[in-house]
């Protein structure tokens, strides 16, 4: 019932339909997490509601989804545990973000960056090893 509506963008109906229903709140973000997943194409979705405006299904994106996500895990009071796709994209925005102020916007010599790479910024979520390899050997490029 409320994946029409988020391809709509109503969001506001969304939530006033889970409002008092704990139970439909935990299920509702768990769903969107899996949405939020980097291999999960939420055109995929609206492929299923061919009767939702194409304009309104494009607005559904990671990026919308996962604030939205954030927004429903504070108003519902509910642990973020139940969201490990969103989760795990906000610590890698944060350690992109770390990665750029260190090695873009600072000028470091080569060997400075391989002991930060090394020392200071272990990655010890597996999840999160691969994607910061790939940036790390980027930035080490440059």
């Amino acid at each position: 019932m409320c994946t029409p509506l988020l391809l709509q963008d109503k969001a506001n109906l969304v939530e006033d339909y889970v409002a008092d229903y704990p139970h439909l709140q935990s299920q509702l973000l768990q769903i969107m997490d899996t949405w939020c997943h980097p291999s999960f194409n939420t055109r995929d979705i609206a492929r299923q509601y061919q009767n939702v405006p194409p304009s309104r299904a494009d607005k559904l994106n990671q990026k919308m989804l996962s604030k939205l996500v954030f927004r429903l895990l504070g108003q519902y009071n509910l642990d973020p545990g139940l969201c490990p796709n969103v989760m795990n994209q906000r610590h890698l925005g944060a350690l992109r973000y770390l990665f750029y102020k260190r090695f873009v916007e600072v000028c470091l010599h080569s060997t400075c960056k391989m002991y930060f790479a090394m020392k200071v910024c272990p990655c010890h979520n597996e999840g999160h090893q691969m994607p910061m390899r790939k940036h790390l050997l980027s930035w080490l490029a440059s």
